[in-house]
Order: C-alpha cells, then structure tokens, then sequence
C-alpha cells in the first residue's frame, strides 16, 4: 500500500526577481500555502504580487521591520541575486530556502 503524505499548510515570503518566483508563487497557492508578501523589485513580479492581492514589499526598504512584524514558516529566495543578511536569514520559525 502506497502511503500519501500530507504536508501541513504552511506560511511564508517570497524574495527574488525572476519569473521562478511567479511560478513557485501559484504553485505555493494551489497547494493552499499562505505567502504574507513578496519582496521584489522586479516590475513583472510585483505586477503578479499585486493582482495576486498579495503585500509588496521594496527590497530596499527596510523590509526586515516588515518580516519581524508576522510570525512566519518560511523565507524562499527564488532567484535572487542579493545576499540576505544573516539576521533576516534567522526570522521565519522554521527555516530560509534558496
């Protein structure tokens, strides 16, 4: 018998600028995972983000202020070519992907 199993819902924010990050985006969503907001500098991203009623966030904001403020899962980097500080890299409950 083939077990099936079932990951739990989890939340998270997206951080890139490549079209990699729409497409894990939708996919996130189908699989009823919550993304809290997308940090993106990329207008097609941003676009996505928007129309997805989804929180936009400037990279060159301070946007840690903005993760600190929800307890979140996970961080995904998706194609992001910026290093992310360690002290951001530490903020989600369970870990930063990239």
């Amino acid at each position: 018998m083939k077990s099936s199993k079932v990951i739990a819902s989890f939340s998270c924010f997206l951080i890139g600028d490549g079209t990699l990050l729409r497409e894990c985006g939708n996919l996130l969503r189908t699989q009823n995972h919550t993304i809290l907001g997308v940090i993106t500098a990329a207008d097609q991203q941003r676009n996505w983000a928007e129309q997805s009623n989804l929180k936009v966030i400037d990279p060159s904001s301070n946007y840690a202020s903005v993760l600190r403020a929800t307890p979140f899962d996970f961080l995904f980097s998706i194609t992001s070519l910026k290093k992310i500080p360690a002290r951001i890299l530490k903020l989600p409950r369970r870990g930063a992907i990239n």
